[in-house]
C-alpha cells in the first residue's frame, strides 16, 4: 500500500490543483512501478568456475543477490548443498539408498563419493556464520542484519565440489564423462517458511527461477553442453547464461553427443540417440510435439530446451524400454517419438512451471501422462498394446493383443489397487513408494484428468492446464483445482474428493434386479462409495443406442429401463474411469449366470469381461521317487491379480508311471482397516511320493490375517496365521498304520519381519497341536551388515512340548532339519539317510550342519547360530545348541565351518570342519557331510530381486 499526503489546495488556482494532483499521480505510479519491478526481481547467481578433471573437482566463485519477496524478515538464509549429500553414507541420500535395497553407495570407497568444500561465505567483506544441517545437505547462514520484506542482499561465496560418481544417481563422473545436476548451491525458496528438502535422488530440488551467469575454465580438449546458452571463447573458456530458469545442468565430454534442431519454437538441444532414426524425420517429429505442447499448453519462453538421455533412463517409458532391441514391438519412429515426447513434456513443464516439486508433483506428472494420452489418442489411436507382436498367429486370439496402447494406463491402475498398494496423488513424493512415485500415480493423476475431460464434455480441462502453465503468480496444484470448480459447468468436486485426495479403490458393478414384460430394472452398486459420475451405454446388440451419466449415486442406485431395444447395459464401456475391475461391468437382457464362454489359453494372458479364462501353463519339477515331474497347471490367475485365485495341477512322475500333483485355492480380501490390511482364506493340497512306491496326501486348509504397515514404504510386515493340515501316508501292506501315518496338526503362527538392507531381523512363533503331543517353538534371526561389508549374523531357536505322549521322534524337534510331517518342505528326496539327496538342508528347527550323536528332542531344544563373512560369500559359521530328551541329561552340542553363500535361502553350501564329533575334514567319507541349501523357487527369487521398487 503506498500512503501519499497531500496539502490543502483551497487557496491555489485550477490550473495549479490540476498540476499538484498530476505530481502526485505521477509519484504514485512511479513508486508502484518500483513495488513491482522489486517483486518481479529474480535472484541472480554469477559464477567462475575452474574446471579440474584430474581431481574430479569444480572450484566456485559464486556472487548470489538474494530477494526478499516474501513479508518477513528473515534472519537467515538457507541452501541446498546436494553434492554434499554424497560425503557419507549416513546423509538422507544414503539411507535412502538402504531403503531401496540399494548397497551400491553404503560401501562405496571414498574416492567415489563426492562432497563440497566451503572456503568463505561473505556479505561484502564480512564474513558470515553459517553450519550444517544435521552435518548434511542443508546450509543455513546467519545474517548479519534482518533482510527486510522487498530487499536484497549480495552474498559471495568461495567453495570446491569434489564430483560423485555417476553410478549412485547416473549424475556424475563416469569414464571422463560429467554429467553434471544439483551441483552448485542455491537458496531454499522461502514461501511462509522455508522450504527444505533433502536428495534423495528423486530429480526434483525446489529452486526458484533464476538469472545464471556462468564463465567456466576448462581443459581444452574437452567439449561443454548445456541448458543454458552457451557462447565459447578461447579455447577452454565458456560464457553460460539464462533468464529466470532453475535446475542448471552440464555435461562435459572429450565427445559431443548432443544433437541440435531448431524448431519455429525453440532449439531443442538432446543427446536421446539411442534409436537410429533419420534426423530430418527426428526434427519433424519434433516439430509436431513443439506445436503440440504449445497449443496445449503455451509458448516455451527459454531459448533451449535441453533432453537429457539421462532423465529418460531414469524415468523410462515402462512396458517399452524392458524389451531387448531384437524384440521391439514398435517402429523406430514410434519408440522414438513416445520416448523423446514424454522426456521433452516433463522439461517442458519443469522449467515453466514454478511449483513445489514434492507437495505439487502429483499434477505436473498428472499433465504430463494426460497429455501423452492425448497425444497418442491424436496420432497413434490404432496402435496396439504389444504392437506388432498381435499380428503374430497364436498371439492374436489373446487378451492383450486386443488392448490399445493407451490402455495400459486402465491396466497397470488395476494391478496396484487390487494390491492395496495405492496412495493419494497428494500424499508428498518423497512418501511414495518407488513403483507409485515414478510409475502408478503418474498413470493415476493422467487417467482421472482424462476421466473429467470425458464427462464434462468441453474445454475446461484444457483452459485449466493452460491457464496453471501461464499462470505468473501462482503454480499450487489448489489454483488448477480452483480453476476447475469455478469454471465447470457441472458439479466437479468429486474430482478431488474422490479421484485425487482419496486412495481409496473404485469400482461399480451392475446387476440385474427385476425384469418384466416391458421393463427391466437393474441395481448400480458402488461397491467403496465412491460419488463419482459413471457412464452407462445402452446396446442393441453391438450398436451403440445411448450413451449417459449416472450422477448422484448411491451405494445402491436403482434405474429402470424400458425393455424394446437394449439387449445391453455398460457401465465405463470405454474404460476411461480408473476402476479396479472391470469384469462386473455388463449385464445382458437374457443373460444368466453363465452368460459368458469359456476360454482357455496357453499360459496367461490379461483379463477378458467377456469370457471366463481358463490358463494352461507347462511346469517341469523334480524329486527322487517321482522321478521327473510332467504337470500342466489349469489356474485362472491372470497378470492382474484377483481377489479368488485357483491352480489345479496334475502330474505325471517318470520314474513310477504314477499320476500326481497339487491344489491350491486362495481367496484374499483387502480391507479398508486402520489395523488389519487383509486377510486370506485357502487350502493347499498336494500327493507325491515321499519314499520309493509310498505316496502322502496332505490337504492343508488355513487362514491368515495382514496387519497393516506403518506406511507403505515400510518394509515391516507382521502376519498371525492358523492352518489345520490333514495328512495320510501311503504304508507298506505288511504294516499296520501308526500315529505317524494318518494324522492332523493345529497350528496357531505368528510372524514379525523386519527386512531391510542393513539391519534385518525376523520372528516367527508357532503353537502346535497334534493328537498326542503340544508344543510352542519359536526362530529368531538377526542380521548385520557392517561398514566394511561383512555380514554377521544369529539365528536363536527355542522348542519345548507342552506335553508329549507320542512313541517316537517322528514329531519331535530334529537337531540337524525339520521333521517335515506337513509335507510344506522342497525336499528332493526327504527320506534319504545316504547320498546326496541326504545331504539337502533347510534350516529349521536345530538347523546344524554336522550330523550330531543325538538327532532330536522330544523334550525340549535351544539352539544359537552365527555366521560371519570372511571374504564376499565365504562365511564362517558356529553352531552351539542344547538338547534335551525324556529320561536323558542334557546334551550340549556344536560345530563350525565354511558356508559358501551365492543367494541366500536359495543356493548355499556348508562345510563343516570341527564338532561334537571331532574334526569332520579328517574323516574318510567327508564329501558325505557336506550339505547344500537349494530352493528353486522363482517367483520368491523375484520377489528378493525386486525388493525396493515396490
Amino acid at each position: 500500500m503506498l500512503n501519499i499526503t497531500y496539502r490543502q489546495t483551497s487557496n491555489l488556482t485550477n490550473f495549479e490543483v490540476l498540476l499538484y494532483h498530476k505530481k502526485n499521480i505521477l509519484l504514485a505510479l512511479f513508486l508502484l512501478g518500483a513495488y513491482i519491478s522489486l517483486q518481479a526481481q529474480s535472484n541472480k547467481i554469477n559464477m567462475k568456475i575452474r574446471f579440474l578433471p584430474d581431481e574430479k573437482k569444480l572450484n566456485i566463485q559464486q556472487n548470489l543477490t538474494y530477494y526478499n519477496h516474501s513479508q518477513d524478515t528473515l534472519r537467515e538464509i538457507y541452501f541446498h548443498d546436494w553434492n554434499h549429500a554424497f560425503s557419507h553414507k549416513n546423509t538422507a541420500l544414503g539411507k535412502r539408498f538402504v531403503e531401496n535395497y540399494s548397497k551400491k553407495f553404503y560401501f562405496a570407497p571414498e574416492k567415489d563419493r563426492g562432497f563440497t568444500k566451503i572456503y568463505s561465505l561473505n556479505e561484502q567483506t564480512k564474513t558470515l556464520k553459517w553450519e550444517r544441517i544435521n552435518d548434511d545437505d542443508i546450509i543455513k547462514v546467519h545474517l548479519d542484519k534482518p533482510l527486510l520484506p522487498n530487499e536484497r542482499i549480495q552474498i559471495d561465496l568461495y567453495y570446491a565440489i569434489v564430483i560423485p560418481h555417476a553410478r549412485f544417481t547416473s549424475y556424475g563422473v563416469d569414464k571422463e564423462v560429467y554429467n553434471l545436476r544439483y551441483w552448485y548451491l542455491t537458496p531454499a525458496v522461502y514461501d511462509e517458511q522455508w522450504q527444505l528438502m533433502h536428495h534423495l535422488d528423486m530429480d526434483d530440488l525446489y529452486e526458484a527461477p533464476t538469472d545464471f551467469e556462468l564463465y567456466i575454465e576448462m581443459p581444452k580438449d574437452m567439449i561443454l553442453d548445456s541448458n543454458l546458452n552457451i557462447k565459447q571463447g578461447s579455447e577452454g573458456q565458456y560464457l553460460l547464461s539464462g533468464k529466470n530458469t532453475k535446475d542448471i545442468q552440464i555435461l562435459i565430454s572429450q565427445e559431443d553427443t548432443f544433437n541440435h534442431f531448431k524448431t519455429d519454437y525453440t532449439e531443442v538441444v538432446t543427446n536421446l540417440n539411442n534409436i537410429e532414426l533419420n534426423k530430418e524425420v527426428k526434427k519433424d517429429l519434433l516439430a509436431r510435439q513443439l506445436n503440440y505442447l504449445d497449443k496445449q499448453l503455451g509458448p516455451y519462453t527459454h531459448d533451449i530446451l535441453w533432453v537429457n538421455k539421462t532423465s529418460y533412463d531414469k524415468n523410462p517409458l515402462y512396458g517399452m524400454n524392458q524389451l531387448p532391441s531384437f524384440l521391439r514391438p514398435f517402429s523406430d519412429s514410434f519408440e522414438w517419438d513416445m520416448r523423446m515426447f514424454k522426456t521433452l513434456t516433463g522439461n517442458y513443464l519443469d522449467q515453466s512451471l514454478y511449483y513445489h516439486t514434492r507437495k505439487d508433483r502429483w499434477l505436473r506428472d498428472a499433465i504430463q501422462t494426460y497429455l501423452m494420452i492425448q497425444y497418442i489418442d491424436t496420432y497413434y489411436p490404432e496402435v496396439n498394446l504389444i504392437g506388432k507382436l498381435s499380428d503374430i498367429w497364436g498371439l492374436r486370439s489373446y487378451q492383450m493383443a486386443k488392448h490399445r496402447f493407451n490402455e495400459r494406463y486402465q491396466l497397470l491402475y488395476q494391478y496396484t489397487t487390487r494390491s492395496n498398494n495405492d496412495q493419494s496423488l497428494i500424499t508428498p513424493s518423497d512418501s511414495l513408494t518407488n513403483f507409485n512415485r515414478l510409475i502408478f500415480s503418474k498413470f493415476k493423476g493422467g487417467l482421472s484428468l482424462r476421466y473429467l475431460n470425458q464427462y464434462l464434455k468441453d474445454s475446461t480441462v484444457s483452459r485449466g492446464i493452460k491457464a496453471y502453465f501461464q499462470s505468473s503468480a501462482n503454480y499450487s496444484s489448489d489454483f488448477f483445482i480452483d480453476f476447475l470448480n469455478k469454471n465447470a459447468t457441472k458439479d466437479v468436486h468429486w474430482f478431488y474428493d474422490e479421484l485425487i485426495a482419496s486412495d481409496k479403490n473404485i469400482n461399480y458393478k451392475l446387476r440385474k434386479i427385476k425384469k418384466t414384460n416391458d421393463s427391466i430394472t437393474l441395481c448400480l452398486l458402488d461397491q467403496y462409495d465412491s460419488k463419482i459420475p459413471v457412464q452407462l451405454t445402452q446396446f442393441d446388440k453391438d450398436s451403440i443406442i445411448k450413451r449417459q451419466f449416472i450422477e448422484s449415486t448411491t451405494l445402491k442406485t436403482k434405474l429402470q429401463f424400458p425393455i424394446e431395444e437394449t439387449k445391453k447395459w455398460v457401465i465405463n464401456q470405454e474404460l476411461t474411469l480408473p476402476e479396479s475391475n472391470y469384469r462386473d461391468n455388463t449385464i445382458k437382457t437374457n443373460g444368466g449366470l453363465f452368460n459368458k464362454s469359456l476360454k482357455i489359453k496357453l499360459l496367461r494372458d490379461l483379463e477378458s469381461s467377456q469370457h471366463y479364462q481358463l490358463f494352461l501353463e507347462p511346469k517341469i519339477d523334480y524329486n527322487l521317487y517321482d522321478g521327473l515331474i510332467l504337470a500342466t497347471s489349469i489356474k485362472n490367475k491372470t497378470f492382474i491379480p484377483k481377489n479368488f485365485e485357483f491352480s489345479i495341477k496334475p502330474a505325471y512322475g517318470t520314474k513310477n508311471n504314477s499320476i500326481n500333483g497339487s491344489v491350491k485355492f486362495t481367496y484374499h480380501k483387502y480391507l479398508d482397516n486402520e489395523i488389519i490390511n487383509s486377510y486370506r482364506l485357502g487350502f493347499v493340497g498336494s500327493h507325491y511320493h515321499y519314499k520309493p512306491e509310498l505316496s502322502y496326501l496332505n490337504i492343508i486348509p488355513y487362514a491368515q490375517v495382514f496387519f497393516r504397515k506403518k506406511n507403505l514404504r515400510s518394509v515391516k510386515n507382521s502376519v498371525l496365521g492358523i492352518n489345520y493340515a490333514h495328512v495320510r501316508k501311503e504304508i507298506p501292506l505288511d504294516e499296520l498304520i501308526r500315529d505317524k501315518d494318518k494324522y492332523q496338526i493345529l497350528n496357531l503362527q505368528y510372524s514379525f519381519q523386519n527386512p531391510e538392507l542393513i539391519n534385518r531381523f525376523s520372528f516367527k512363533s508357532n503353537l502346535e497341536f497334534g493328537s498326542k503331543y503340544s508344543k510352542v517353538f519359536a526362530d529368531m534371526r538377526w542380521k548385520k551388515l557392517a561398514h566394511n561389508n561383512q555380514l554377521f549374523g544369529v539365528r536363536l531357536f527355542m522348542g519345548t512340548f507342552l506335553y508329549n505322549q507320542t512313541a517316537s521322534d517322528f514329531f519331535s524337534f530334529g537337531v540337524n532339519r525339520p521333521n517335515d510331517y506337513s509335507f510344506t518342505n522342497n525336499y528332493y528326496g526327504r527320506s534319504e539317510d545316504t547320498g546326496i539327496f541326504s545331504q539337502q538342508i533347510i534350516i529349521g528347527e536345530g538347523g546344524f550342519i554336522a550330523e550330531m550323536p543325538v538327532k532330536y528332542a522330544n523334550n525340549w531344544l535351544g539352539t544359537i547360530q552365527t555366521n560371519i563373512s570372511l571374504w564376499r560369500w565365504i562365511e564362517l559359521y558356529t553352531d552351539v545348541g542344547w538338547v534335551k530328551n525324556h529320561q536323558v541329561p542334557i546334551t550340549f552340542i556344536h560345530d563350525k565351518g565354511i558356508r559358501l553363500n551365492f543367494v541366500e535361502d536359495y543356493l548355499e553350501i556348508y562345510f563343516p570342519i570341527h564338532s561334537t564329533n571331532g574334526w569332520e575334514v579328517s574323516e574318510a567319507n567327508y564329501q558325505e557331510k557336506i550339505r547344500f541349501v537349494f530352493k528353486a523357487d522363482f517367483n520368491s527369487l523375484y520377489n528378493f530381486v525386486r525388493r525396493g521398487f515396490f
